[in-house]
């Protein structure tokens, strides 16, 4: 049996988002930019793309940003409005110490050009310590940058509430929402929230396409330059094709999200009390976390734990030993690390097209890999 368990990596792309890129991509070669038919109709594309993805997520066209993907979107965003700030007299940035790459590396180019950067301490369950988080919040902060959920443990961090504080102190606040589509989206335009990301191969979309949420009248200095395109804060041709598929997945995982996460509810619970009967450690458990992405360590275990994925991918199962990212980079998980994890963990991510034969075979496959 083949088992792709690896959602929280990348998705496969919806069929149907699929047909209709390829139509686009077919039938529509003018340049968005262009004031001759051609380029009228790869703007009409363009323009309903982003009414689209505002309508799900419930904020203005003018504050969606079309990117060439997750990292990019996070990149000119933490880089954009921290510059801006600075020149307003604000030189610190406040970010979570279990963040992905796309927002610690861009944070230490951030030191590079002077600002000072804070790493927030977590718990044992990754979620930010709040009493820490209050002293750290001063005049100086601009920014605080922390994710909604995490991507190699789940949790599900109280964005409302942590943005809340950064507001009160006049700060900005940037989530990655890269892995909250199996969750209710929170929305945007009535929270605190200054700035969101977006990528659209983890919401059974095409790879090489992003999102930003930019906060109308949040300061910001662009990043990219050229054409002028995406209202002037992000340059360069549009890919209308995988634009528009941006936006139909983010509707579609709207459209479908209660459901799947009664399906994802169920094979957490399969694999958990599958799993128990085995001698692992559940890494995170308890309900401030999404079900469909599980980190356990194997105590037993007398191999590294990119040796255990090598053994599941051996028996047809693909997961993961931390962020895809960071594939090829040997050594324990930042975030893990920052938990202070006695052991290392193994990461096991689904969707609703899992099924339960599927999450048996993980079962049984566990079972014969410690023995």
């Amino acid at each position: 049996m083949q088992v792709y368990a690896d959602h929280a990596a990348s998705t496969p792309t919806a069929a149907f988002i699929v047909q209709e890129m390829a139509d686009i991509m077919l039938k529509v070669s003018g340049n968005p930019s262009s004031i001759h038919a051609y380029g009228r109709a790869a703007r009409a594309i363009v323009d309903e793309a982003r009414f689209m993805a505002a309508n799900v997520l419930n904020v203005g066209p003018q504050e969606v940003v079309f990117t060439a993907s997750g990292t990019e979107a996070t990149n000119i965003g933490l880089l954009g409005t921290a510059l801006a700030l600075k020149q307003q007299g604000r030189h610190q940035v406040l970010i979570s110490s279990i963040e992905h790459n796309a927002s610690l590396n861009i944070c230490d180019f951030l030191k590079y050009l002077g600002l000072e950067v804070v790493y927030l301490p977590v718990d044992a369950s990754g979620l930010v310590i709040i009493n820490e988080y209050k002293k750290l919040l001063s005049e100086r902060t601009a920014l605080v940058s922390v994710m909604h959920v995490n991507n190699e443990i789940g949790t599900v961090q109280p964005i409302l509430d942590l943005s809340e504080l950064a507001k009160e102190s006049g700060a900005l606040f940037h989530t990655d929402m890269v892995q909250s589509a199996s969750l209710p989206f929170i929305e945007l335009t009535d929270s605190p929230v200054d700035l969101a990301t977006f990528s659209g191969h983890k919401l059974n979309g095409p790879k090489g396409v992003g999102l930003l949420y930019l906060a109308q009248g949040t300061p910001f200095e662009p990043q990219l330059f050229g054409g002028g395109q995406e209202q002037g804060l992000r340059a360069g041709t549009e890919n209308i094709a995988a634009i528009w598929g941006m936006a139909k997945a983010l509707e579609h995982a709207r459209a479908k999200q209660a459901e799947d996460y009664l399906k994802l509810k169920m094979l957490e619970h399969r694999l958990i009390v599958g799993l128990t009967e085995a001698q692992i450690r559940f890494l995170i458990h308890g309900e401030q976390r999404v079900p469909n992405i599980i980190n356990v360590g194997f105590l037993t275990a007398k191999c590294k734990v990119e040796e255990l994925v090598i053994k599941y991918d051996l028996a047809g199962i693909a997961c993961s030993s931390g962020a895809a990212c960071s594939a090829g980079i040997a050594g324990d998980s930042h975030v893990l690390n920052a938990m202070k994890a006695s052991v290392q963990g193994v990461r096991f991510s689904f969707a609703a097209s899992n099924t339960v034969a599927e999450i048996d075979y993980i079962v049984q496959e566990t079972k014969k890999i410690l023995a």
